[in-house]
């Protein structure tokens, strides 16, 4: 169900999963976002810093004789050097700039104590992400994980791109596993043309060995931005007591009565979210921070415009 949350055009799904016909709505929350190519990020875990995105890019077109006027930064020195005459490339703005989601539906994602599951955060944000970007004439493309292996959705505009990334994320009929994001980056960097921006949506469990290599190769070319995704309980137990809890296979009992447990269930979260962050911050790459119950839109607004 969707639900109003204030005037300013902010709404949240709650429960576990969407249904398309809600997916779609938030077209009309999307319009609330400027052009997702030229966004400056604010990314306050980095102490306020703001990343301006770049717009579309540019593209080798040919080489000629240099001519008066050209800018010397892009002379062929190669070819200079090989026909004894200065040579400048020339290049071209690209028509479009397409826009990638990594979206994380992984087993850990199927969690949520509150308003959503972080599965459905996720899906409010690539939805609300791909609407903002056919709606600005741009591409839209995703590989979505489960975590047993990945769909590549290939970058088309207008419904075209939304529809096919909105059935999949609102369907019912999944299976989950608990497989690291290697592979939706692997795929990824076959898949996406240089000068592309991508968001990378997870809650950023079990990256695996190999992530932070795919990612810096995948960032040599591209624009890139995270979104992490949490729960609050993942951060901070419970009030003091005895809880039965159960992982959907075994049944166990947490004492959040005990000093030392409690300390060592925040330490979980913390190195996660660390390792997140300075991995991030390693590659000049802003995290946004998603709570699950917070409204989306309104973290995205805060993020892309300052607003609210």
């Amino acid at each position: 169900m969707v639900h109003k949350i204030n005037k300013n055009c902010s709404f949240a799904l709650r429960g576990t999963k969407a249904t398309l016909s809600e997916l779609i709505n938030l077209e009309y929350v999307a319009r609330t976002l400027p052009p997702l190519t030229k966004a400056k990020i604010s990314s306050s875990q980095f102490g306020g810093h703001i990343s301006k995105l770049k717009g579309r890019g540019i593209e080798f077109e040919e080489v000629r004789i240099y001519q008066a006027g050209d800018d010397i930064k892009r002379m062929d020195w190669k070819i200079t050097a090989r026909t004894g005459k200065p040579h400048t490339k020339l290049f071209h703005e690209e028509k479009d700039r397409p826009v990638y989601l990594l979206i994380d539906d992984r087993e850990s994602m199927q969690f949520g104590t509150k308003i959503a599951f972080k599965s459905l955060i996720s899906a409010q944000i690539a939805s609300i992400l791909a609407w903002a970007t056919v709606i600005n004439s741009d591409k839209i493309g995703a590989i979505i994980t489960n975590g047993l292996k990945s769909i590549e959705l290939k970058p088309y505009v207008r419904k075209a791109g939304v529809l096919p990334l909105l059935k999949n994320l609102s369907s019912h009929n999944k299976q989950y596993g608990a497989g690291t994001l290697v592979d939706a980056l692997i795929n990824l960097r076959h898949v996406s043309n240089p000068g592309s921006l991508i968001f990378i949506i997870s809650d950023f469990v079990n990256l695996g060995k190999d992530f932070e290599k795919h990612l810096s190769r995948l960032k040599m070319h591209n624009e890139i931005v995270a979104c992490f995704i949490f729960d609050e309980f993942e951060k901070n137990p419970p009030p003091a007591g005895i809880y039965q809890v159960s992982d959907g296979d075994n049944d166990f009992a947490m004492d959040t009565r005990d000093n030392k447990f409690c300390r060592s269930y925040r330490k979980l979260f913390q190195n996660r979210y660390n390792n997140a962050l300075n991995l991030f911050s390693k590659w000049n790459i802003p995290m946004l921070e998603f709570s699950t119950d917070e409204v989306v839109i309104n973290v995205l607004l805060r993020s892309l415009t300052g607003k609210l």
